[in-house]
């Protein structure tokens, strides 16, 4: 984690996360959240339900292949979502 004057900055990239919920301590209220380079397959609906401060969400090169519906809907701050590089078919 970083802490800068746009607000707090969570780096896990390539940390091998199978499970958004695996992110421990959850930190609070990020802007920024990244997740690239892990081993995440889906995205629960009660996954983001304490992130509603993000503007960024980076899942890129992941092996996301469902995101479960209204999993984002809380997301009500996100200008920037990040999904390239998984195995999303339906979105």
């Amino acid at each position: 984690s970083q802490s800068s004057d746009n607000g707090l900055n969570v780096n896990c990239q390539e940390r091998k996360f199978t499970n958004i919920s695996d992110l421990q301590p959850k930190p609070t209220s990020p802007k920024k959240l990244y997740l690239t380079g892990n081993y995440l397959q889906t995205v629960y609906k009660n996954d983001l339900l304490e992130y509603s401060s993000l503007d960024l969400l980076h899942l890129g090169n992941n092996r996301i292949a469902v995101i479960q519906e209204g999993a984002f809907t809380n997301l009500t701050s996100l200008r920037r979502l990040y999904l390239n590089g998984n195995y999303l078919e339906v979105l």
